[in-house]
């Protein structure tokens, strides 16, 4: 994974990339610094931890706010951290996206989220794009608890988020 990171970041500068999971844990934090574009790295507090050697563990969220601004700036990326309250950032301004429930933390929602993610990364711009992927990723979640509770697998996920989306693009 650490190899092919670095491989297409360095033979493919100028593409949209996406980063979660096994990438984030073995990548060099400079590797973003190498793309033209925007990168929109998706990680959870741990990874977080690793990638740039920094914990946000037992800081407020305008504590966290900050570090994480500071950091998407000084990285040039588009940072979205998974948490109770996802907090996503370019650099220049932060959002917290509330919303979803203790489903999220079970596996493979990451992946959703991340490939969410990059499919409106396709046609949109980055920081929206990491927006619009976690507020739908948690608004489903919350529909799926008021229906299941805590019961629901990605598989509920990835068959209701169409559905909820179509409902927020009607709004």
């Amino acid at each position: 994974t650490y190899y092919l990171s670095q491989y297409l970041i360095e033979n493919f500068p100028a593409k949209r990339f996406v980063f979660d999971a096994g990438s984030l844990q073995m990548m060099e934090r400079n590797w973003f610094l190498k793309l033209r574009q925007k990168p929109i790295i998706t990680p959870h507090q741990k990874e977080f931890e690793r990638l740039f050697n920094f914990s946000l563990r037992q800081k407020s969220l305008k504590e966290k706010t900050q570090i994480v601004k500071e950091l998407a700036k000084k990285y040039q990326t588009i940072i979205l951290i998974k948490a109770i309250d996802d907090i996503i950032s370019d650099g220049e301004k932060v959002y917290i996206i509330q919303g979803g429930n203790a489903g999220l933390t079970k596996g493979g929602t990451g992946d959703i989220l991340a490939g969410l993610t990059v499919s409106f990364y396709t046609k949109n711009e980055p920081l929206d794009s990491a927006l619009i992927a976690s507020y739908l990723l948690k608004k489903t979640a919350d529909i799926l608890f008021e229906e299941k509770g805590y019961w629901y697998n990605i598989n509920d996920i990835i068959q209701l988020v169409p559905k909820v989306l179509k409902k927020l693009v009607n709004l």
